[in-house]
């Protein structure tokens, strides 16, 4: 077993705690539900409660088990054995329990938010952060927002704010609809975790405030961003005393609240009202880091086409689960996603990628490297590897130049 049990038993008492005294204060429910430590590596479960097939051993006040293969472990929210659990990933912050405490409050929102009348639409990828120009708006509009907050919400910080989201928004359509959804979806669930383990305002805000500035070059801003944005528009209104959390439904919009307590006025020349207030929040410095990292990323792009031109490994996923563990995440125009990290399971098997991996979510298919050894169900190339199921076997298909998953007549 590589989860400490005693350390275990800890959290889920401290996380107990936590969840009673808030008693449903913030959204109407209680917190207290099924949680799991997942230990990544070797499967090892430890849960504060019982799974109804009895598949977890009671040991103490715990239960004890293993996690089928089959399912993607993650900090997250997963239905298992009849029950949806918060899982949490045991190796990251299994010693830190300040992080350990938010994480568990984070995914706990996630976990009852079925219930809320505001649960999340349909997202979408917030591709428009991956361009240069999408990454300097949202960076300026960051620094604005970081301002407001360390100077009591001051009104012009907040305006430029606004500003400076609104160009951006003008610059790709229906993109001011995806991230709303993406701050319903994801940024509640990071304001809901600061709330709940930080009591004092002032300090919350200071910690958020240094949380934005050390992942203020982030490579990934599509997913980054309502973790990014949500805490510092959700206590930036508490800032304001404006009464807003009863007021959320599925149209709920930081933008659209702040725009009216403001009286924000869209300027009649947006752009050069954006770029004049730009100079003030690092404008010059941001474009010549993103004119850069732009270059950079395009020689990563090159480097991995190149790498996947030689007969590829070609899998249509169907209905596989997917885990992103990336820290990376690339758009190819036309191709899809150029993602460093994954873990997919399907009908044809399991894959473990470290190194890139080609993903075009829309046909849901993965390109990684050619194989290297094909080993009956074990196949691996450059930098992941794959444990075949009974009945599937790897074939080279001569016409496309590539090879291929296929199931077995």
């Amino acid at each position: 077993m590589k989860i400490d049990l005693k350390l275990a038993e800890h959290y889920f008492n401290e996380a107990r705690k936590l969840f009673d005294k808030d008693d449903g204060s913030l959204w109407g429910i209680n917190f207290n539900g099924p949680i799991m430590f997942v230990h990544p590596e070797t499967r090892d479960v430890v849960a504060n409660q019982q799974d109804t097939e009895k598949d977890l051993k009671k040991e103490g006040n715990l239960y004890v088990g293993k996690l089928p293969k089959n399912m993607n472990p993650a900090n997250s929210t997963m239905i298992w054995n009849g029950i949806k659990w918060v899982t949490i990933l045991w190796y990251a912050i299994e010693n830190n329990e300040k992080e350990m405490l938010k994480t568990i409050a984070h995914e706990s929102f996630h976990r009852i938010q079925d219930q809320l009348k505001f649960h999340h639409k349909r997202l979408e990828t917030l591709s428009h952060l991956q361009t240069t120009e999408g990454r300097i708006w949202f960076k300026l509009e960051r620094e604005a927002l970081i301002k407001a907050l360390a100077n009591d919400a001051n009104e012009k910080y907040i305006h430029d704010a606004l500003l400076f989201k609104e160009y951006r928004r003008s610059l790709f359509e229906n993109s001011g609809d995806y991230e709303d959804r993406s701050e319903l979806h994801e940024s509640l669930a990071v304001y809901t975790e600061h709330k709940l383990t930080n009591t004092d305002l002032n300090n919350t805000i200071e910690k958020i405030v240094e949380a934005n500035k050390k992942n203020v070059e982030l490579k990934s801003l599509d997913r980054a961003y309502p973790y990014l944005v949500g805490a510092l528009y959700g206590f930036l209104l508490d800032q304001l005393k404006i009464e807003w959390v009863d007021k959320i439904d599925q149209d709920f919009s930081f933008n659209k609240i702040l725009r009216e307590y403001l009286n924000y006025k869209t300027p009649e020349n947006l752009r050069s009202s954006a770029t004049s207030k730009a100079e003030f929040y690092g404008y010059k410095e941001i474009i010549e880091f993103e004119n850069e990292r732009e270059k950079i990323t395009q020689c990563v792009i090159d480097k991995y086409l190149k790498k996947i031109n030689v007969k590829p490994l070609f899998i249509v996923a169907g209905d596989a689960s997917l885990m992103f563990k990336a820290r990376m995440i690339l758009k190819i125009e036309n191709d899809g996603r150029l993602i460093d990290s994954i873990r997919s399971v399907g009908s044809w098997g399991i894959l473990e990628v470290s190194d890139g991996v080609l993903l075009n979510s829309e046909s849901n298919e993965y390109t990684v490297s050619m194989p290297k050894t094909i080993n009956g169900k074990d196949v691996e190339g450059d930098g992941w590897k794959l444990e075949l199921n009974p009945g599937y076997e790897i074939v080279f298909n001569a016409n496309r130049n590539r090879y291929e998953i296929k199931k077995q007549d």
